[in-house]
């Protein structure tokens, strides 16, 4: 678990809140779908497919980080974030969809470095694509 500093206390529950944990490893399914649905319903006309480049959605996945680290926080508390924190909390969920070297399907799959391209046990192949439901 990792913490935002507040450049600007956020009140949650009447208490004053000058930092906020967030949990990238706890962002279930439902959380990350839902993330990308509220990011394609706020964007206007033009709607960014590709999601390592898709802020809205960044600053999504950091929310549901943030409510995954603590659930007495809701998404009303953090509509209210402003200014710098809410970069700070786009760019903890920009590194949930960007950092793939640290996550457990590159630690166990095997790379091309070394000859043995193995899906992990959790069924992701190497090209990084879902499974079907």
């Amino acid at each position: 678990m990792e913490t935002i500093k507040l450049t600007k206390p956020l009140l949650v529950n009447g208490e004053e809140r000058t930092e906020l944990p967030y949990d990238l490893d706890n962002v279930t399914v439902d959380q990350f779908i839902k993330a990308e649905n509220v990011a394609k319903s706020k964007a206007d006309d033009f709607a960014l497919g590709v999601a390592e480049n898709d802020y809205s959605f960044h600053l999504e996945l950091g929310f549901a980080a943030i409510m995954a680290a603590d659930p007495s926080i809701d998404a009303a508390d953090l509509d209210r974030i402003t200014g710098r924190d809410l970069m700070s909390v786009m760019r903890a969920g920009r590194n949930f969809i960007g950092d793939s070297s640290a996550s457990p399907e590159a630690e166990t799959s095997g790379s091309a470095a070394d000859g043995s391209e193995q899906p992990s046990e959790s069924g992701a192949t190497s090209s990084g694509t879902a499974r079907g439901r």
